[in-house]
């Protein structure tokens, strides 16, 4: 009569999944940045310009 080899994480999960959920762990520690175009950092300056002038009042 043949041994069972005792618990196999892959009778529970595919290895598909397991790949998933690796993909899923590490994700919150991808930094994805990018850069602004140069129209959206003019309209950031008019809105902090406009904020100074009407806080002043």
């Amino acid at each position: 009569m043949a041994k069972s080899s005792g618990f196999n994480l892959l009778r529970v999960i595919t290895p598909s999944q397991l790949g998933i959920c690796l993909i899923l762990f590490f994700l919150p520690w991808i930094e994805i940045q990018c850069v602004p175009p140069k129209s959206a950092q003019d309209e950031k300056e008019k809105v902090a310009e406009f904020k100074k002038e009407t806080a002043s009042t």
